[in-house]
């Protein structure tokens, strides 16, 4: 009995062998989770530059981009209401903190998303896009810094040099060339709403990755609860809306709403596993999917140097998903 009572110390005092693979369990854990935050970075890129051909088809069609928003709330509504209720998700039980950016969150992205499709009225589909998504990782890190206290990585450094280059090398032609100053007003518009939709946009992002506890349907629905709110009064004072529309064009606007929802709970999900950083460089995969459909679907002619901004801007997305793997093996 004494030497089985001996042998029950040591066994305690020496741990078992599948003991010492808890750490490394554990980091492939946080490997895998932040290579799915990655891969849905990515498919939120690829869904939304498919929304943003789709948002523009509705527009030649007589859409407006007030109508656009709404019509992607209540579909966003309509999803989840009868999801979170099936899944037993509270409603409003959150904390001050949690449904202040709730509110703020919808609101900005609402606001985020009229400008951007009214940048689309102004100014080349990629173009509007590279900037946006471009002048995002630049802002971005600032709102994490400043908000969320979260480290400026080197990797954010590098990726900002090469998007502020990108957005440059766009935005210059619309101002070099021998265009009528229709044009160059209309370009220098769409230029500035890019902005706007990035500050909106940014401002969204650290939102919601400040609230990690918080469903990603909790968070869609007050996305398109607050933001049908905020854009329904709109729908009669803005003139260009109208509902007397084609049979297509609603095709169109249904079709982009329902890709706007797999997009936002692709992105939702992806910034609840990944910093907010990383993410918004992924999405800028849409630029490729709206400058192919700005040049193969509308006609429209790119220029070089645009190209090669958009180029610049999409290659921080590739530097930043490397960094993000080889950190994630380093620790």
């Amino acid at each position: 009995m004494d030497s089985e009572a001996v042998s029950n110390e040591i066994t305690q005092l020496v741990p078992k062998e599948p003991a010492s693979n808890e750490a490394p369990r554990g980091c492939n854990l946080m490997i895998c989770r932040s290579g799915v935050g990655v891969s849905l970075a990515a498919l939120a890129g690829l869904l939304y530059g498919l929304t943003t051909i789709l948002v523009v088809l509705a527009q030649n069609g007589g859409a407006d981009s007030v109508q656009v928003t709404f019509i992607q709330n209540i579909v966003c509504v309509l999803f989840t209401v009868p999801v979170t209720a099936y899944l037993r998700y509270p409603f409003f039980d959150y904390s001050r903190r949690e449904r202040v950016l709730l509110v703020v969150n919808s609101i900005v992205e609402a606001a985020g998303r009229i400008t951007l499709y009214y940048a689309f009225m102004f100014g080349l589909a990629g173009n509007v896009t590279s900037i946006t998504f471009g002048a995002l990782p630049i802002l971005t890190p600032l709102f994490a810094c400043i908000y969320n206290r979260e480290r400026w990585k080197i990797a954010d450094a590098i990726n900002s040099v090469f998007n502020i280059a990108g957005i440059i090398l766009i935005a210059g032609p619309s101002f070099t060339s021998n265009e009528t100053s229709e044009e160059e007003k209309n370009a220098a518009l769409a230029i500035s709403l890019s902005i706007v939709t990035a500050v909106a946009f940014g401002i969204s992002a650290v939102a919601i990755h400040s609230m990690p506890s918080v469903r990603v349907f909790i968070i869609l629905f007050y996305v398109g609860a607050v933001g049908a709110l905020v854009t329904f009064p709109m729908l009669f004072v803005v003139p260009s809306v109208t509902w007397n529309l084609s049979a297509v064009c609603w095709i169109y606007l249904l079709s982009e709403a329902v890709v706007y929802l797999l997009a936002s709970v692709a992105i939702m999900f992806a910034l609840q596993k990944e910093n907010a950083a990383t993410v918004v460089l992924l999405v800028n995969l849409q630029i490729c999917v709206a400058y192919i459909g700005d040049v193969f679907l509308f006609g429209k002619t790119v220029k070089l140097l645009q190209i090669i901004g958009s180029i610049l801007i999409v290659t921080s997305s590739a530097i930043v998903s490397f960094y993000t793997c080889w950190e994630n093996r380093l620790h």
